[in-house]
């Protein structure tokens, strides 16, 4: 049996470290914020009651008799004096208030020129160090992927992605530690359209024309059975590549999107050494996102030409209820649905993964939340080892985490939401070779937790970057080989949310 317990591959082991925290995009935001105005209830589309119309003016017959003075004998020529004006008690001292409210403004959809969007399927920033207790195994990564698109027109949009990776691992196969490095850069410009299918559903499918280049070194270490090792193997490839992604949208709420779709990835450029030297990869997949948008115009129908007569009631504009308001749901980037299959032409190389980890979390009261999250990941491939040997790797996640979590408001736009959990899972994973194979069931219990500072640009949608924490309270395989993990990270998170207090309109009456 090998030396280190028969501890698992660190490659296939790091995956289910996204039981509890994804390497690209995970955690929440908050605020607690009370309306500067108590609200009232929303008026229905008649227009405000105008004052009781006055009553019709009286008849003469209903007048005061006027009196009329009688003349003095005085020896004067005065005129007779005129009889006094009579005043009627019923008319009206102020003229009818003719007070209305204007209609409400033209909701603002999605992909209205303008706007700004950001999707968790292209932004993620994650700086993260992971060692283990009993093992030479270790993994550093730092990476940073930024993807922004514009509406220029109503419905198409224009935007770039810039992706940039270090990678440095020690890991186990079947037989060997090896220690692994590489660098992973690329950058394009991405054009979408959006299609809209009602209120609440749209079609937005992105197309991105990139350049990539890559590299990476695998230096054998050690090899169990005490053969030497073979020199360090060398890889690259630079070329350009495309990536489509066609989601089907689903909006909450204003500003916060949710989308699922079909991904295509392929490589034109040749990799050059290597196991799989002379050959292009391409992935496909259908991949979960979450996303958002903040600025753009208001639609023509809104604009007024006319100013608006000061007699007319206007609508204020209700704030939005903060995040972290009793009854909200938050879903971020941390949680995963996918299915995909990679490959590499002139080459037998091959994987297949399915992944699906459903997170939610729920503010039962002003600023405090509680959330779990459920993870079931299965991945199975044939690839070929440093050495160019057939290897077959396979790996069974499952597990589930119950979390805590209460938001601190800083300002109107910005809040730090604390968070912390424990879960518990299992791992099944092996790397086979015909020279052995590394296999082992493991239970695991853990705790994690995170502090991201939240920026929220527009209501329903956030984004930022804090301190995260997983560490392995136990980790036992089927040997009782006891190899716990520990990850720090610095990390992106990107999300929304919906529900809680609903917005109410209050009419400010004029000159207020």
């Amino acid at each position: 049996m090998f030396s280190i317990g028969g501890c698992v591959s660190l490659l296939m082991s790091l995956g289910p470290l996204s039981l509890a925290q994804t390497e690209m995009g995970q955690a929440e935001r908050a605020a607690q914020e009370a309306p500067a105005q108590e609200p009232i209830a929303q008026p229905d589309s008649q227009p405000l009651p105008l004052a009781p119309a006055p009553s019709a003016a009286p008849t003469d017959a209903h007048r005061t008799p006027p009196t009329t003075a009688q003349p003095t004998d005085d020896g004067l020529d005065v005129p007779p004096t005129l009889a006094p004006i009579a005043v009627d008690a019923e008319a009206p001292a102020t003229a009818p208030s003719t007070a209305q409210h204007l209609p409400p403004s033209p909701a603002v959809h999605f992909g209205e020129r303008g706007q700004w969007v950001m999707m968790g399927s292209s932004n993620g920033f994650s700086v993260s160090n992971v060692w283990l207790s009993n093992s030479e195994a270790s993994s550093f990564y730092a990476g940073a992927e930024v993807g922004l698109d514009y509406f220029v027109v109503n419905g198409v949009s224009i935007g770039f992605d810039a992706d940039a990776v270090y990678r440095n691992f020690k890991g186990y196969g079947a037989t060997t530690l090896s220690e692994t490095t590489s660098t992973f850069l690329s950058g394009g410009i991405r054009f979408g359209a959006n299609a809209r299918l009602g209120e609440s559903f749209s079609f937005y499918p992105r197309l991105t024309l990139m350049l990539e280049s890559s590299h990476s070194t695998i230096k054998p270490i050690s090899s169990a059975n005490g053969e030497p090792v073979g020199a360090p193997v060398s890889s690259a490839s630079v070329g350009p590549a495309v990536n489509f992604y066609a989601p089907l949208l689903l909006h909450p709420a204003s500003h916060f999107v949710v989308g699922f779709g079909p991904r295509l990835h392929y490589n034109f450029a040749v990799i050059r050494g290597g196991p799989y030297d002379g050959a292009q990869s391409t992935w496909l997949s259908a991949d979960f996102t979450v996303g958002g948008w903040w600025g753009g115009e208001a639609p023509n129908s809104a604009e007024q030409d006319d100013v608006p007569s000061p007699d007319i009631t206007q609508p204020k504009k209700p704030a939005e209820p903060a995040f972290g308001r009793t009854g909200q749901i938050v879903l971020t980037s941390a949680t995963e649905a996918s299915i995909g299959h990679g490959s590499y032409s002139q080459s037998k190389g091959s994987s297949t993964s399915v992944t699906f980890a459903p997170g939610i979390d729920y503010f039962v009261s002003d600023g405090t939340s509680i959330g779990g999250e459920i993870v079931i990941d299965y991945s199975n491939g044939k690839g070929l080892d440093e050495s160019g040997a057939n290897e077959e790797l396979s790996s069974t996640s499952l597990g589930f985490v119950l979390r805590a979590g209460y938001n601190l408001r800083l300002a109107d736009v910005a809040s730090i939401w604390l968070n912390g959990g424990v879960g518990y899972g299992s791992v099944d994973s092996s790397v086979s070779t015909a020279m052995g194979t590394n296999q082992h069931t493991r239970t695991r219990g853990w705790i994690e937790a995170a502090a991201p500072l939240l920026v929220h640009p527009a209501s329903h949608f956030f984004v930022g970057a804090g301190p995260a924490l997983f560490h392995e309270l136990s980790d036992r395989d089927q040997y009782n080989y006891e190899n716990k993990a520990t990850q720090l990270a610095l990390r992106l998170v990107l999300g929304g949310w919906f529900g809680g207090p609903s917005n109410l309109v209050t009419l400010v009456p004029p000159g207020k």
